[in-house]
């Protein structure tokens, strides 16, 4: 099949392209695209560069991974971009096999006890700017499947977490705290708290996820894509220090005295489970251990 990836030169398109090139005949886009081959540029706030890969490529899947990941009011964008795209889908009249939209555990915000773990009929309660314009673009996204018959399928996933994962999120901070650490340059850890969890998944695990549905035959429209546990903070912190070179403990600064409202802290995995067989593989230890490794380097 010919699959079009978008935002390929981010985290999770670079991973998804990796998992797909071997069989399928994979291109990948992006409004950062260099003149490389198979990548090409297509910047989703500009309908002229979304027709204009649309009618070069022909494509028969379209993933989209391209957004802004960040609280910031840049995030209002992400509903812009997936409207754009799916508007100039309509007007191409191409045929498409699947649309996969990537989704986010954030749209389901603050959540009750008895909705842990997670699953998809739980009512998106999104709290951040972020999570709302996710929810956003996931109800944009069913609007276009239902009134254009859009073969549109959300992958709503969790965290995820590996090598070449930006800094600025909490994993590599904390590594970065214990190599500075570790060469003399600090003693303290500091983090917002040690109490709150999330479901953490590697990211070689969710382009496996999407390669299924890739591959597969889905019979829902949107799926869980997460490890189905959940980790602490302060379990993160012990799993980077067990695996670090320090020999004595170092102070733990948490800087929050407020209690996180419960979130999505853990995937209800059973949907993409039973229907595609898949299963994550890899463990938040391992994952850790490969970030520590390539963060070493």
């Amino acid at each position: 099949m010919k699959i079009l990836i978008l935002g390929a030169d981010g985290f999770v398109g670079r991973h998804v392209k990796t998992a797909l090139l071997p069989i399928h005949e994979v291109y990948g886009a992006s409004n950062r695209a260099s003149e490389t081959e198979g990548t090409h540029h297509l910047d989703l706030l500009n309908k002229a560069t979304i027709a204009k890969v649309l009618t070069s490529l022909q494509p028969d899947i379209i993933i989209n991974c391209a957004g802004v990941v960040d609280n910031s009011e840049k995030a209002q964008l992400n509903p812009i971009m997936t409207s754009n795209l799916l508007e100039e889908i309509v007007v191409s009249g191409l045929k498409l096999k699947r649309i996969i939209i990537s989704g986010s555990a954030a749209e389901y915000g603050i959540v009750r006890p008895t909705d842990i773990p997670v699953n998809e009929d739980v009512p998106l309660n999104a709290s951040s700017g972020y999570g709302l314009s996710k929810a956003q673009e996931t109800r944009l996204a069913l609007e276009f499947k239902h009134n254009q018959n859009l073969p549109i399928v959300i992958a709503r996933i969790f965290n995820p977490i590996g090598a070449g994962m930006h800094p600025r999120f909490l994993i590599p901070s904390i590594i970065s705290q214990v190599r500075a650490i570790e060469e003399g340059q600090g003693d303290t850890i500091e983090l917002s708290g040690l109490s709150p969890k999330r479901d953490y998944i590697n990211i070689k695990d969710v382009s496996s996820a999407i390669k299924a549905i890739v591959e597969g035959n889905p019979k829902e429209t949107i799926y869980n894509i997460g490890s189905g546990k959940s980790t602490s903070n302060g379990e993160l912190v012990e799993i980077i220090l067990k695996n670090s070179k320090l020999d004595t403990r170092p102070r733990i600064l948490e800087t929050s005295k407020q209690d996180e409202p419960l979130i999505a802290i853990q995937a209800d995995i059973t949907r993409v489970r039973e229907e595609f067989g898949w299963e994550p593989i890899t463990t938040i230890e391992a994952t850790i251990k490969e970030i520590m490794h390539v963060t070493k380097q």
